[in-house]
């Protein structure tokens, strides 16, 4: 019995599973100068998590994730185990022809519907950077390149906070018991152990901005990626930028857009992202951003765009539909 085999055979099966897949592009491992689409499979139960495989797909479609999935999970005999799907909100995932659908028909079953909740409020902080600070042509924000290129001229012991400006600390403090609340958030989640360090750089930078020092003391990263893609990228720029906006020129349009994106990642957003995860309560999640969304609307109103709203009831939607 080959080792692959063994550790099949001896996998202790819970009564239910979630099934979770993710595509990356990824250089071929054969050593030839391509890139390849991989498809990492995934299970997890009550007390269990297992890699299933990490197969390599002829294309990126909804078919194609489909088959390999439907494959995996037979090569393990899971299939009247799945009970639900995780995925990330891509085109090739969800709609009527997507790979979550197909993989449905091919397992002969109706599965429960776990969109990612990260890519969820990724198309609400794309939405109001967007609106904020305009849509990027090209695959980087141009914004975003000319201050990492001016790094090395920034003396990063001279920095502003929020309350160092008197428009912005006059709508912060008018929203104070929110900041209060936002400020004991982050200092909760940042005892608790993050798997990325930008996750830990950008709540450290929401504690700065708002004229608190992290417990490591302030500091601050050397800038890094900067494609449009990278939505955390937005978040942590826009913060850096603006703090440091006495040694780096910008227009009078780029530091209001950048203002009022932190305005928002400060009272909205940050505690709805660091909560996101949590599949059980993410209705009750989405109904709270809503609710704060509205209640900051004095705030808010210059980037709250339809889209913003429609991708939170949509995804509910999509939620809703697969208890159906």
């Amino acid at each position: 019995m080959s080792k692959s085999e063994e550790i099949k055979t001896t996998f202790e099966i819970e009564p239910i599973l979630v099934i979770h897949w993710d595509g990356k592009l990824l250089p071929d491992i054969s050593g030839k100068p391509e890139i390849v689409d991989r498809l990492p499979i995934y299970v997890s139960g009550n007390g269990v998590n297992k890699l299933l495989g990490v197969p390599k797909l002829p294309n990126g479609t909804g078919e194609a994730t489909a088959n390999a999935v439907k494959k995996a999970v037979d090569d393990w005999k899971l299939a009247s185990r799945i009970r639900a799907a995780c995925f990330d909100t891509t085109a090739s995932n969800t709609g009527k022809h997507s790979g979550c659908h197909m993989l449905e028909q091919l397992l002969q079953k109706s599965l429960l519907y776990l969109p990612c909740r990260h890519h969820i409020q990724e198309i609400v902080i794309g939405a109001v950077f967007d609106k904020c600070l305009g849509c990027s042509t090209g695959p980087d924000v141009k914004l975003f390149v000319r201050f990492k290129n001016n790094w090395s001229f920034i003396d990063v012991d001279k920095y502003q906070t929020a309350y160092d400006d008197a428009e912005t600390a006059s709508i912060l403090s008018e929203h104070q018991t929110v900041v209060d609340e936002v400020v004991t958030f982050v200092r909760t989640s940042l005892e608790a152990k993050h798997p990325r360090d930008d996750y830990r750089e950008l709540l450290e930078l929401v504690l700065i901005f708002l004229g608190v020092q992290p417990d490591r003391g302030v500091r601050f990263r050397q800038p890094g990626a900067h494609h449009r893609a990278k939505w955390m990228a937005k978040i942590i720029y826009s913060l850096k930028i603006w703090m440091f906006q006495q040694q780096f020129h910008l227009t009078r349009r780029e530091a209001v857009g950048l203002c009022d994106v932190n305005i928002f990642v400060v009272l909205v957003y940050v505690k709805a992202w660091f909560t996101a995860t949590n599949a059980v309560s993410a209705p009750t999640n989405n109904l709270q951003l809503l609710k704060t969304l509205d209640s900051y609307s004095l705030v808010t109103v210059v980037f709250l765009t339809q889209h913003v709203i429609s991708s939170l009831i949509i995804c509910g939607m999509l939620v809703k539909n697969s208890l159906a």
